[in-house]
């Protein structure tokens, strides 16, 4: 075994969790509702929108777009605003979900083609806030976001046939207004891009279409560091550390490694692991996770998991698997 073909491969390191923050985007905005002018102006950090910029996107689910534990502190600065002005007010209940939903319904509907430079791109929630609009995804996910920080049940109710989403609202059985039944519970309209519509009432041009109830759940969202080393027998090792930061036990997870020689002309995945179910996690507070340097990798503190995966090369230079799962190594890189 040589290591020929396999030097571009040593030293390589990633990680999926937010950089260090620098910078931060300031938001202004102004809203009408209940015969009263409001403002609220926001920081965003640059590093979340360049870690959301680059999360992997699920299309069809878009659940855990409301739940991201990363943007905790920004949603409850915006619950705890509209909680503190309604209570300045004495508004009930139900007028205050009409100020948060004023707030999102007011923000400008744009295309998501021209704030992401594509036709089909999910944005979360301060995504949406730093672009100042979005459409009506963007909309519903970051009025869910709110609405669950403020204690309110709701889903997400993709009505696809007619290229639209919307969201609902838990309420009571004598409530007026459209609703949909989920869990045992009811869930009443709520348009999120027009203030023309109120609670419980459907826009004609959806009236007939068929919603997919989409639940704002717990669930686990998993970030990860990397890095690679080449030893002088042609092993070329790939240690992963791996963290849940979600609100809900990660199971049954897996760890793909993809390696390809110089010439790129030969590529083999994959390894693998099933690893034990990883538990639930305080939800993270950015500066407790600010990356730190050690042995030449950048890894967050405080890993769940590291796992190790060892690929060799044949003579021809050619990157093989050996066989077998990927293992953990108490004797790799430990961060």
């Amino acid at each position: 075994m040589t290591t020929k073909g396999l030097g571009h491969l040593h030293g390589m390191t990633g990680e999926t969790y937010p950089p260090e923050e620098k910078g931060h985007y300031r938001r202004r905005f102004e809203w009408q509702t209940l015969g009263n002018e409001w403002r609220l102006t926001l920081t965003i950090p640059k590093s979340l929108i360049q870690y959301y910029d680059a999360r992997a996107r699920n299309t069809r689910d878009r659940g855990p777009f409301v739940v991201d534990p990363y943007h905790e502190e920004e949603i409850a600065f915006i619950a705890d605003e509209i909680e503190r002005l309604s209570d300045a007010e004495g508004y009930s209940k139900r007028e205050m979900i009409e100020m948060a939903t004023a707030f999102v319904q007011q923000l400008p509907y744009t295309k998501n083609d021209v704030t992401a430079g594509m036709t089909q791109y999910t944005q979360y929630p301060l995504q949406t806030l730093a672009d100042r609009g979005g459409d009506c995804e963007g909309a519903s996910i970051l009025l869910a976001a709110i609405l669950r920080e403020m204690d309110y049940g709701c889903v997400l109710l993709g009505l696809f046939d007619a290229g639209h989403m919307a969201l609902g609202v838990k309420g009571a059985s004598d409530l007026p207004g459209t609703y949909y039944e989920y869990g045992g519970n009811r869930y009443y309209y709520l348009e999120t891009t027009d203030p023309s519509w109120d609670l419980g009432e459907v826009p004609p041009s959806v009236q007939d279409t068929t919603a997919e109830v989409q639940p704002v759940v717990p669930r686990p969202t998993l970030v990860y560091g990397w890095g690679t080393s080449v030893e002088t027998g042609g092993e070329v090792t790939v240690s992963a550390a791996i963290r849940n930061v979600g609100d809900a036990r990660a199971e049954d997870l897996s760890f793909y490694a993809a390696l390809e020689d110089e010439g790129n002309a030969s590529t083999r995945t994959e390894r693998r692991t099933s690893t034990r179910s990883m538990p639930t996690r305080e939800r993270p507070r950015r500066s407790r996770y600010i990356p730190q340097k050690r042995n030449g990798f950048v890894c967050p503190r405080q890993f769940s998991l590291t796992t190790t995966s060892t690929i060799s090369t044949g003579a021809s230079g050619v990157v093989r698997s050996d066989g077998g799962p990927l293992r953990s190594r108490s004797g790799s890189r430990r961060w």
